[in-house]
């Protein structure tokens, strides 16, 4: 049996060559505004009250937010850790969001623990649950936002500004 000389007909691509591939960019580290939108939904989803506690926390968040960004950019966070690097993985644009909103989540957790009736708290295991993360993470970034806040977080307060 002889081989075929027969030339193939031409496959599709579904795409012309002409055109350029999109880029694909790792995605940017979320915006310090979807931040405080982030805080604001986690608030409303817990019930805690918008007009003192979701305040307050983004005031925590405001003075902390540059702290925060140093952290993730020198620790370089990796995905499944609370912020140290093990040198084993690259870090991730996803896990350095990840780390910003445990600790956004962190300063609403101390807003509430400030301004809620003691009852009427969240656990840490709900904030844990809400930034996809261990409830040891949560306290820990709550401790270093303590921390940076030189343990006065309603320090230039106003409660009746809006």
């Amino acid at each position: 049996m002889q081989p075929s000389t027969a030339v193939p007909a031409p496959v599709s691509l579904g795409f012309s060559l002409l055109r350029r591939a999109p880029c694909r960019a790792p995605p940017p580290l979320p915006s310090l505004d979807s931040t405080r939108e982030g805080i604001l939904m986690a608030g409303r989803a817990l019930g805690v009250s918008l007009a003192s506690t979701a305040r307050l926390a983004i005031h925590i968040w405001d003075r902390i937010h540059g702290m925060v960004r140093l952290v993730i950019s020198v620790r370089l966070p990796i995905d499944g850790g609370c912020d140290a690097d093990d040198g084993n993985r690259p870090p991730s644009a996803a896990a350095a969001a990840a780390l910003e909103r445990v600790y956004a989540m962190a300063t609403l957790w101390l807003a509430a623990k400030l301004e809620e009736p003691r009852n009427e708290l969240p656990g840490v295991r709900t904030m844990a649950t809400l930034c996809g993360t261990l409830p040891g993470c949560v306290a820990e970034a709550e401790l270093r936002v303590l921390r940076w806040c030189e343990w006065a977080p309603r320090a230039g307060f106003s409660a009746l500004a809006i």
